[in-house]
């Protein structure tokens, strides 16, 4: 088994004779993995590299599409027979999920028949309520406020991207944080790194002058920017 995998306490770990069925909640921080028999009963769960819809726009993504897929089918325990899988994934675009049903198929030995992809709002609207039941309110790496309604309509507010939107979200935290001390940089040199932020910062990123911050955000993915949220 994968380091990032683990068996559900008190449950057996999967065999060739059991059909399971795994759930996937694509992030652009990292995507989490879970398996559960017939009867929705957790087996295993676990982590793997991030997916994201926006990876099927050009080719550089779509060849990182299938290396966190490869990355995603070796996490999952030994001798997993699955039987179907569902996918809430960032960035997703209808338009895309032939595309996307197919290739995670492909990498999970499925039929894209058996493959059901939405995006990751829908699948925390549905982990959290039956439709029609609640409001979510979810911020990780972006942020978004959702209603899934009754006849199944998905109906949000926010959550348009890291450019335009996501208050509130790891991303705008992190990029909030990095405009203020480098703002007081500007006011008086040394008074934003001086800070107890600025010092956290500066060490996340790999050093004090701005030369390192620049390298540190121009070349991260908006996942991992996200992260000096933590």
């Amino acid at each position: 088994m994968s380091a990032a995998a683990a068996t559900i306490p008190g449950v057996n770990a999967p065999t060739p004779a059991r059909a399971l069925h795994l759930g996937l909640d694509a992030g652009g921080t990292q995507t989490r993995w879970a398996l559960a028999d017939a009867h929705g009963r957790p087996v295993a769960e676990g982590s793997a590299p991030p997916l994201s819809g926006l990876m099927l726009l050009d080719e550089p993504g779509r060849a990182a599409l299938q290396a966190a897929l490869q990355a995603l089918a070796a996490a999952l325990p030994a001798a997993t027979a699955l039987r179907s899988a569902w996918a809430g994934v960032t960035g997703f675009d209808a338009a895309h999920a032939p595309a996307l049903a197919r290739a995670l198929g492909e990498a999970l030995g499925l039929p894209a028949t058996a493959v059901r992809v939405g995006t990751d709002i829908e699948l925390a609207c549905r982990a959290a309520f039956a439709p029609g039941q609640g409001l979510l309110l979810y911020a990780g790496t972006g942020a978004v406020a959702a209603v899934l309604a009754a006849d199944g309509t998905l109906h949000r507010a926010g959550g348009r991207g890291a450019v335009i939107d996501d208050a509130g979200g790891g991303h705008w935290i992190a990029r909030e944080a990095l405009r203020h001390i480098w703002r007081l940089e500007d006011e008086a040199p040394g008074r934003g790194l001086a800070t107890p932020l600025g010092r956290a910062l500066a060490q996340a990123v790999g050093g004090e002058d701005w030369a390192a911050t620049r390298a540190f955000v121009y070349g991260a993915s908006r996942g991992e920017l996200g992260t000096l949220a933590l």
